[in-house]
């Protein structure tokens, strides 16, 4: 009997996405790194940095080289965690869900955490 480990059907995450505004007065860029991943497996946990640029760079949150979201695989192309806002410190609850045919994600805060943020609560991201 052929047995199927669950990873087969996982998708690696790893990467830099990006959502902006049109007219250029908002961004948001995410970068992904596998967390202790075994060699020739596919991922299920990450973390990351963001950076968020709101009012034509008048207000930023930006994780300034310290990972700041980490994640963790739920279901097939769905990952839950959370981010810490650079602004006000705190975290907030996320949930991210890959496409596999667009190569795209869907960022959303499932729970906003104390404070002023400056990132997204519900967007699809390049």
């Amino acid at each position: 009997m052929l047995s199927v480990s669950p990873d087969v059907f996982s998708q690696d995450i790893s990467g830099s996405y990006r959502w902006w505004v049109d007219d250029g007065e908002s961004n948001f860029e995410i970068h992904l790194s596998p967390i202790d991943s075994e060699p020739g497996s596919v991922p299920t946990s990450f973390q990351g940095e963001h950076c968020g640029v709101y009012f034509e760079g008048k207000r930023m949150d930006c994780s300034d080289g310290e990972f700041s979201i980490a994640l963790n695989k739920v279901s097939e192309n769905v990952f839950t965690g959370t981010i810490l806002s650079a602004n006000s410190r705190t975290l907030s609850e996320i949930k991210v869900t890959y496409f596999p045919d667009t190569k795209k994600i869907r960022w959303q805060v499932t729970k906003q955490g104390e404070g002023q943020t400056y990132f997204p609560k519900d967007v699809i991201m390049d």
